[in-house]
This record gives C-alpha cells, sequence and structure tokens, in this order.
C-alpha cells in the first residue's frame, strides 16, 4: 500500500485519541489554517487581476500612441480605427 494511505490512517487514530479540549484545539488550529489559505488565495486572485488591468491599461495607452502617430503620418482615420480595432469616433478625436 501507498505510504500516504499509511499517514492517514494513522492520523484519524491520532486524533480520535484526543481529549475534548485538544480536539477543540486541533480543529481550531485546521480553522486558522483553512481561513489562511483561503485569504492568500483571494489576495493571489486580486493582485492578478490588478496586473491583468494594469496590462490592458498599458496596451490601450500605447495603442492610443500608436493611432496618434499614424494620425500626424497623415493616414486616414478609419484606416487607423480599422488597423488598431479602435471606435472611429476615438481616432477621430485624436
Amino acid at each position: 500500500m501507498n505510504k500516504r494511505i499509511f499517514q492517514r490512517i494513522f492520523k484519524i487514530a491520532e486524533v480520535s485519541n484526543l481529549t475534548k479540549e485538544e480536539r477543540m484545539a486541533y480543529e481550531a488550529s485546521l480553522q486558522d489554517k483553512w481561513l489562511w489559505n483561503s485569504a492568500m488565495s483571494l489576495a493571489e486572485k486580486k493582485a492578478a487581476e490588478k496586473a491583468a488591468e494594469k496590462e490592458r491599461k498599458k496596451a490601450d495607452q500605447e495603442k492610443l500612441a500608436s493611432a496618434q502617430s499614424l494620425k500626424n503620418a497623415g493616414v486616414a482615420n478609419h484606416v487607423i480605427a480599422e488597423s488598431l480595432k479602435l471606435p472611429l469616433a476615438v481616432v477621430e478625436k485624436l
């Protein structure tokens, strides 16, 4: 059998032999661990979302800068809009 299975069985036996106070402390420590893991997971998710949003904004700014450069070079607004996938109204306001 797998070593992890024996470890799991041993852990169950250990927990079943705990006193009431020890079991309460054990369960509280498990709950703290779960809460910590949940908080860390949420923080990681929010950080990833924030980084993705920052990258989107940077890409949008670069796209607008490219549109402005093309417009300054005399490229037609509709060509810029189609090429950079920008609304024509945005290109016209540059």
